[in-house]
């Protein structure tokens, strides 16, 4: 029987489809968080979680449920899973470049929609590194994307 080792993880897929995405295809970047992942976790297997939790990316079902509650034009409900993303003490800039690639990922939204919402995520982008309010910026981004989307 073998030792240790990788399993399937949780949060949208197992530990190397989650590395491919976080790391962004760079296969040296995703060997450095396994790496990172053994040491911190210390357990005989590493999950997609474990990865994501290293990577410091916003997990994937909070991302899917803030674009799922837009295109219901829930954009209170919406601002309520970023404001606990925010509180759990990501970067909005992190959440704001996670939504613009799920979006543009996404082949049920319409170019014209992945336009208006990307130039928002670029605009606030912008702002961010410039220091504006991350609520604000995080606010502006899902209220242009409830209303593309909520037009589905």
């Amino acid at each position: 029987a073998g030792g240790g080792g990788l399993a399937p993880g949780t949060g949208g897929g197992g530990f190397a489809a989650v590395a491919a995405a976080v790391s962004g295809g760079d296969l040296r970047k995703a060997i450095t968080l396994l790496q990172s992942a053994a040491r911190l976790f210390g357990s005989d297997v590493i999950t997609g979680k474990d990865i994501t939790s290293v990577a410091g990316a916003v997990e994937e079902a909070d991302v899917l449920k803030i674009i799922d509650l837009c295109q219901k034009n829930k954009y209170d409900d919406a601002m309520r899973v970023a404001d606990a993303v925010l509180k759990d003490g990501f970067p909005a800039l992190q959440l704001v470049s996670q939504l613009a690639e799920a979006i543009v990922a996404d082949d049920g939204v319409s170019d014209s929609q992945k336009a208006d919402i990307a130039l928002r995520c670029a605009q606030a982008d912008k702002a961010l590194v410039d220091g504006a309010d991350e609520a604000l910026q995080l606010g502006a981004v899902v209220s242009v994307a409830c209303l593309a989307l909520g037009t589905r």
